[in-house]
């Protein structure tokens, strides 16, 4: 069956509050991604410490901790994880335009999401 999936689709969006999704791969900086409840799937659910976006891990402080915030960032009334990615920890191809984040929820239901990207040299 092609349309079989071991992962649930879920709702991304790379730099919340920038419709562009501007990533400058040089830049030292950091990458925020909101995983955004639905109805059906609560993002809180998700253990940040599985979650990748193009090959990079959640950045960590102190002891390892998976830097992380909860909001309801697109006012939908749900409350939304938002990650933080180092931006040379991507693995991102020069021409890429999408970036895809995956991951498992604390049960172990893998995730998966895409948004697109726009690289800038």
């Amino acid at each position: 069956n092609e349309a079989f999936s071991p992962f649930l689709q879920v709702p991304i969006d790379i730099k919340p509050g920038d419709a562009s999704n501007t990533i400058n791969l040089r830049s030292r900086g950091v990458i925020t991604v909101a995983i955004l409840s639905t109805a059906e799937f609560g993002a809180t659910t998700v253990d940040p410490a599985t979650v990748k976006l193009a090959g990079a891990p959640v950045s960590t402080q102190g002891r390892g901790t998976p830097m992380t915030s909860v909001a309801d960032l697109n006012r939908d009334g749900r409350v939304d994880l938002l990650l933080h990615f180092r931006t040379q920890d991507l693995e991102l191809e020069p021409t890429a335009t999408e970036a895809v984040l995956k991951g498992r929820t604390f049960s172990g239901q893998l995730i998966r999401g895409t948004d697109s990207v726009r690289l800038v040299p």
